[in-house]
């Protein structure tokens, strides 16, 4: 099957790291040193898209869009990329990662049981320009 042009990557929500367990992912001070939230992009993927490890990127679904940072990885296939559960919490004042819920759309979703289908969400990742006023 062609890729969408519009949305040609499938993100895959709810990637399970070693980071992300309840307790740790609220405080970021327990994960200092660690790189946690990132989205895994394949590095075929980061080559076509300029991307590079650690640079913030621009993440589209159908439910909307996130800023990310981008993680250079073989842990994920080229055409797919990994974004861990858990994160967009808020922590004094301030947001920790990226709250996958938010890029899954409602209506894509299983059509007995109702759950989204957050393991096969299709994107778009691009880079993230700066506002120039």
């Amino acid at each position: 099957m062609a890729p969408d042009a519009v949305f040609p990557l499938i993100l895959m929500a709810g990637w399970h790291c070693d980071y992300n367990a309840n307790t740790l992912m609220r405080d970021p001070e327990w994960n200092r040193g660690r790189r946690t939230g990132c989205l895994a992009v394949h590095p075929w993927d980061a080559a076509d898209l300029d991307l590079t490890d650690g640079e913030t990127a621009r993440l589209t679904t159908q439910a909307g869009e996130a800023n990310v940072v981008v993680q250079i990885s073989k842990l994920t296939r080229p055409g797919m990329v990994l974004l861990p559960q858990g994160f967009g919490l808020d922590f004094e004042g301030k947001s920790v990662g990226v709250n996958v819920n938010l890029l899954t759309p409602a209506g894509h979703r299983d059509r007995i049981a109702g759950t989204p289908y957050h393991r096969r969400v299709p994107c778009r990742l691009e880079k993230a320009f700066p506002i120039s006023l």
